[in-house]
């Protein structure tokens, strides 16, 4: 895989995601839980993408 592709749109972990998106790690889980932040579940650990936080950041929805 070539760097530019890791780039485009990196994978988050939760923490990850936590900091990106200024929330806490188990706020984050409960989201991707319901589905209102899009991730996938890959043996055991939730990743997200940054364009799936900022389209849940643009959608304005509170936790």
């Amino acid at each position: 895989m070539s760097a530019a592709m890791t780039m485009e749109t990196p994978w988050l972990l939760v923490n990850q995601a936590a900091n990106y998106l200024a929330m806490h790690p188990d706020t984050v889980r409960t989201l991707l839980r319901r589905g209102d932040l899009k991730g996938v579940k890959t043996g055991g650990t939730w990743r997200t993408r940054t364009d799936w936080c900022d389209t849940y950041l643009m959608k304005g929805t509170a936790a």
